[in-house]
């Protein structure tokens, strides 16, 4: 597993993310995130798609940051897939999200490697 991933890994692509940005959302709101995903010869129980999410500051940084699972997962075909998930907004101010994607096993959302 861990050598095709090292051989593997470095063929994902993300094409696309999926929110609605020009919506103003309040507290307590869910932003739905949707990434496509190109896999190549990886499945999804290879990998774990995450949002890394948080307040933007001045520099264009996330801070107070935290991470959500986008767990939900459909197949597009020719080896793609989009992960869904959504990510509550906790708090008023400028918020951000970044796409992470990580190394896991099926049985894990912790990076293996």
């Amino acid at each position: 597993w861990k050598d095709r991933i090292r051989k593997e890994f470095y063929n994902i692509r993300i094409e696309k993310v999926h929110f609605d940005e020009t919506r103003v959302y309040k507290i307590s709101e869910q932003v739905d995130v949707g990434v496509d995903v190109h896999l190549g010869a990886l499945s999804p129980d290879d990998i774990c798609v995450n949002a890394y999410f948080g307040k933007i500051t001045p520099e264009d940084q996330l801070e107070d940051s935290a991470i959500e699972e986008l767990a939900e997962v459909e197949s597009l075909g020719d080896g793609r897939y989009r992960y869904s998930g959504a990510l509550s907004c906790g708090e008023s101010g400028n918020l951000g999200f970044k796409i992470r994607i990580t190394p896991c096993t099926s049985s894990s959302s912790t990076p293996t490697i």
